[in-house]
């Protein structure tokens, strides 16, 4: 299984936004989990693939035409052409063959888990190279992606600790009241809460003995 760091992340970044440039599309995407994580810089050192979300895509126009068009393309959230989709993932297995990654290195299977509330992180993270621009969601709304795919193993309390101390959130029932924010109609299982209550309570005793 291949390990993406951030160099070979960013670096398949630009690559595809090369490519999509020289196609003529301008795209916007949004990447989600490990990846955001590694996107983020010190978040996480590694991901296994890369999940996104398409936020928009277009082709690109003249500059004399920019005033009628591109408004909608200078913010995150617009519907992706259906059209256009196709080009751009054929742009993705071109930079998996190229530099050697698995053929499912980039995933957009997340979308169908993408908060209907979602923002973003600050606008000096973002990422732009050629016609790609890339985002992350905002570390409260990573916070509660995490929350509802929490599995067992250390990879998913690690992420949540980090999301925690970044969010400043010390309480279970604060994480609960983020949950809601972004996934108003969803709710953790009995053994779900069970967990987070003792990664919470891990994080805490973590401070204190820092302090």
């Amino acid at each position: 299984m291949q390990n993406i760091n951030r160099t070979a992340l960013m670096q398949a970044l630009a690559m595809l936004g090369a490519i999509l440039e020289e196609e003529g599309l301008q795209c916007q995407i949004c990447l989600y989990g490990g990846s955001a994580m590694v996107f983020l810089d010190d978040l996480r050192d590694m991901s296994h693939d890369i999940d996104y979300r398409v936020l928009h895509i277009s082709r690109l126009v003249a500059e004399a035409d920019c005033a009628d068009s591109s408004e909608q393309a200078q913010h995150p959230g617009q519907f992706p052409a259906g059209d256009l989709l196709a080009v751009f993932r054929r742009a993705v297995l071109q930079v998996g063959r190229t530099l050697d990654f698995d053929i499912s290195w980039m995933n957009d299977a997340v979308q169908i888990f993408a908060s209907t509330h979602e923002d973003y992180f600050p606008q000096e993270q973002e990422f732009a190279h050629g016609a790609l621009k890339v985002y992350a969601p905002s570390v409260e709304c990573l916070l509660a992606m995490k929350c509802l795919a929490l599995r067992a193993g250390a990879q998913d309390a690690a992420d949540i600790k980090k999301l925690l101390q970044l969010a400043n959130i010390q309480t279970t029932q604060d994480v609960l009241a983020v949950l809601a924010k972004y996934y108003p109609s969803r709710t953790l299982s009995a053994e779900k809460i069970a967990a987070l209550d003792e990664i919470v309570q891990q994080k805490r005793e973590e401070r204190g003995s820092i302090a």
